[in-house]
């Protein structure tokens, strides 16, 4: 797999990246079930959990809408 942070190639059953040391999953916290560490919903009960790995979700909107050309 690929590290969701630093894009490195990990082994699949890594919890932490050997690079960075991102953790490369986190649980839900409604229905505890294993979810990636880049989600922002899980893919089981779709619980919001995103504030779990400090992703700031608006910057990276922000900078994906820069790089398109698509700015408000």
């Amino acid at each position: 797999m690929i590290c969701f942070k630093c894009k490195q190639k990990i082994d699949d059953d890594s919890n932490y990246c050997k690079y960075c040391g991102a953790k490369q999953a986190q649980t839900c916290p409604e229905c505890g079930a294993a979810v990636p560490a880049d989600a922002r919903f899980c893919p089981q009960c779709d619980a919001l959990v995103q504030a779990q790995v400090g992703i700031d979700w608006d910057a990276l909107t922000k900078e994906a809408k820069t790089a398109f050309g698509k700015e408000d």
